[in-house]
């Protein structure tokens, strides 16, 4: 962690004049010196380690199981670019759903799940639920309100989702 806080203050300090090939010379090494951590620990813990944290997105479609899709889930706060004096910069939060087909089985799609604060209160309302009954499952015989209200707020955008 420590070397980690060394190169985040070290990039975000601008160099002395005449410095900057010294400065990009110490950002390279404690770069160097985090992974070799990172691997220290990996191999402690019996795990690959991996320098570039990144998964190509061909890789993530080759492990999806074909006729499956991965759904990505984010919450983020869009940049209002139109922004003038006190104006807020940031929008109303907002869910989008990355929607990764296998291999050979479609396009990615990106899809806007609406604002965030109606699905955060069903995701309360469900969690409420999941820790009342102890259970996750939902059959159309014990389909809990909430559960299917997050369920179809959720799905109702997605492809080929029953």
């Amino acid at each position: 962690m420590q070397k980690r806080q060394q190169f985040a203050a070290l990039f975000y300090a601008a160099p002395e004049p005449g410095q900057e090939q010294a400065h990009r010379s110490q950002l390279d090494q404690l770069q160097q010196q985090e992974e070799e951590l990172s691997r220290i620990i990996a191999q402690a813990h019996g795990e690959a380690f991996q320098a570039d944290p990144w998964i190509d997105v061909a890789a993530v479609r080759k492990a999806v199981r074909q006729g499956a899709m991965l759904v990505d889930i984010a919450r983020f706060e869009p940049f209002n670019f139109q922004a003038k004096g006190n104006e807020t910069n940031y929008l109303p939060a907002r869910y989008a759903a990355w929607v990764v087909p296998a291999a050979g089985q479609g396009d990615i799609q990106i899809i806007d799940l609406g604002e965030a604060d109606p699905i955060d209160r069903l995701v309360v309302l469900a969690r409420r639920e999941i820790n009342r009954k102890g259970q996750l499952r939902s059959t159309p015989r014990n389909r809990s309100k909430p559960l299917s209200r997050l369920r179809t707020n959720l799905c109702a955008n997605l492809p080929n989702v029953d």
